[in-house]
């Protein structure tokens, strides 16, 4: 056992990695519905970003102005060892080329939320980190 111990110390050296294949979550999977008011807004692209990754996912919302988005995530086949890994997320949402800031979630530390359910509402924007965004989650909490 001790010397197994002492292989995996070899092998992962300084950077505290061990060759455990993952899947490292980025972003949750998201659903929600885009509305101007009461009336639903079809055929908007939601695009989910994750911070520290060039992966994204596109949903388009239905004729009710729902969308379904799968989680931003990443197959890796090294795992830290040590420290806790982080995320971060936006949401984007594009109607005929105009862009709005849906939601966005600064850092995070362990793994992002599997799911996460937005209500978007293209006339009230809530004023947060410095600029107008038009979801929030289900749940009322930023």
């Amino acid at each position: 056992m001790r010397l197994l111990v002492l292989s995996l110390a070899a092998i992962t050296g300084l950077s505290a990695c061990a060759p455990i294949p993952n899947v490292h979550y980025f972003a949750p999977g998201i659903e929600g519905v885009v509305t101007r008011g009461a009336d639903p807004v079809p055929g908007a692209e939601i695009t989910v970003f994750g911070a520290f990754t060039k992966d994204t996912q596109t949903s388009l919302t239905g004729d009710d102005g729902r969308f379904h988005t799968d989680s931003v995530k990443e197959w890796r086949l090294i795992a830290k060892l040590f420290g806790d890994p982080i995320y971060a997320y936006t949401v984007e949402i594009r109607i005929n080329g105009v862009k709005y800031n849906g939601y966005s979630f600064g850092l995070g530390i362990g793994y992002a939320p599997e799911k996460l359910q937005l209500s978007c509402d293209l006339t009230k924007p809530y004023k947060r980190m410095g600029g107008d965004y038009y979801c929030m989650p289900a749940d009322g909490q930023y």
